[in-house]
């Protein structure tokens, strides 16, 4: 009877011995380095703030940049699709550094690309389960995101925050994707690029596409600047909307592209055809400049009946100011015979 019940003592210590070292095993699993990143890009695929940041910590660079880190900034994070597209997530290699701290590779699709990434993870020491395991934090390192802009942009935007205003073409951000933003200005309209940053950089360039708006109004002074030339007309024979009538008993010689034209009795020269067709516009560098160009047309009238046609080109400047363009414009219109 005592060898039964020694038997079966023996029994139990290693059945007791058994699940000791299992649950060894489960716990240092769960509470790893490996598990800490794992763990992490799951929070982060299914748009887990509070679980990503009990994972991890996100290493800002420069102070100026502080906004773009913290909570909020990880709300921004997952409210971009491409960061919640996280499969395929495999750790690769753990490799302690000291007690404290190890280095892990991971494999795994974000936004669609397949990415190898390595973190450093350190210990957390307040907070201890069991005891014995520690948990883990994943440093989560920031990406630089280049800005370029045209002209006069709009003010710029990163995740909704407002760029520091010393700092309009560069920004540094928690490594994922970012939705870069300039806002409407007098010249553009509101446009918007997601920045691939999981690698240490990414750039962003916005085009100086001129707004529909703009563009109306800079047509809308061109138009006004043609309506309403100056021109001397005692000084010179082809101001446009203006008859030149010629002297009793004599003829004028019109000097034109393609030979002279002679006038017995009257001319006048008019504009045909609208200028601000196919124009084109370039923002410049001084605040509220545009300069402008496009071809234009003229047809000549002489004697009441016969009719010449040129054509030519026109340059100008417009000025935006209190919502409206002004323009100086030079034309040409009569260069060529057409």
């Amino acid at each position: 009877m005592l060898l039964v019940i020694g038997i079966i003592a023996v029994f139990l210590i290693a059945a007791l011995g058994g699940g000791a070292i299992f649950a060894n095993a489960q716990l240092s699993t769960t509470y790893s380095p490996q598990r800490a990143v794992t763990d992490y890009f799951a929070a982060l695929g299914r748009g887990d703030v509070s679980g990503m940041m009990s994972n991890a910590q996100f290493l800002p660079g420069d102070p100026s940049y502080s906004q773009y880190f913290g909570k909020d900034a990880a709300k921004a994070l997952v409210a971009v699709d491409q960061n919640r597209q996280i499969s395929q997530v495999s750790v690769a290699s753990t490799q302690p550094v000291d007690d404290a701290t190890s280095t892990v590779k991971v494999s795994l699709t974000w936004g669609g690309t397949p990415r190898s990434l390595t973190y450093t993870v350190h210990k957390d020491t307040s907070r201890v389960h069991y005891l014995f395991y520690d948990s883990w934090r994943v440093d989560i390192p920031y990406t630089t995101i280049t800005v370029t802009l045209p002209n006069q942009p709009g003010s710029v935007q990163v995740d909704d925050v407002s760029l520091p205003a010393s700092s309009q073409n560069k920004v540094q951000a928690i490594q994922g994707f970012h939705k870069v933003t300039m806002l409407t200005s007098d010249f553009y309209d509101q446009s918007s690029q997601v920045a691939d940053a999981v690698e240490s950089t990414a750039a962003v360039t916005f085009p100086g596409t001129i707004s529909a708006a703009a563009t109306s109004a800079a047509a809308t002074s061109i138009k006004a600047a043609f309506n309403n030339v100056t021109c001397d007309v005692t000084k010179y024979f082809d101001c446009p909307n203006h008859k030149y009538n010629v002297p009793a008993g004599y003829y004028d010689n019109l000097p034109a592209p393609g030979g002279d034209i002679r006038a017995n009795s009257n001319w006048s020269l008019t504009f045909t055809g609208d200028a601000t067709t196919a124009m084109v516009l370039v923002i410049t560098n001084e605040a509220g400049k545009l300069t402008a160009s496009g071809k234009c047309a003229m047809t000549l009238t002489v004697d009441g009946s016969k009719t010449y046609h040129f054509t030519g080109t026109w340059t100008g400047t417009l000025t935006w100011s209190s919502g409206a363009f002004s323009s100086h414009v030079l034309e040409d219109c009569d260069a060529a015979r057409a």
